[in-house]
């Protein structure tokens, strides 16, 4: 993913989709990524440039009823849970790139990777 500018945050949620379209959020998780190597190291971002990140959900017990389906939700803002920072951001899939995938891995943290295909 990339930022458009020098930080930026992502909040990822996971839903469950109710046969009916009704959605319900199962769990979710945030990132600053200017912490995204780790809590106590600042890392640079920047603009344009394609970077890894993994963003943990918090844990949960849940059952997917049959029917039902599953969304992720990515995005760069979560007004009130978090204050935007100050100035115009926002982040998107590699868009220096002409295809990206995004995928989940085995256990809690959900990963976006940017690769050519």
């Amino acid at each position: 993913m990339a930022s458009t500018t020098d930080a930026g945050q992502l909040t990822v949620r996971l839903n469950d989709v109710r046969p009916d379209g009704r959605v319900a959020m199962i769990t979710y998780g945030v990132l600053n990524l200017r912490l995204r190597d780790s809590p106590a190291q600042v890392s640079d971002v920047r603009p344009g440039e394609a970077m890894d990140v993994a963003v943990p959900l918090d844990m949960v017990g849940y059952r997917i009823p049959a029917g039902h389906r599953l969304r992720i939700s990515v995005s760069s803002a979560n007004f009130p849970l978090l204050m935007p920072p100050p100035g115009a951001r926002t982040c998107g899939s590699c868009p220096d790139r002409p295809a990206c995938s995004c995928r989940c891995s085995p256990g809690p943290i959900w990963r976006n990777r940017c690769r050519r295909r």
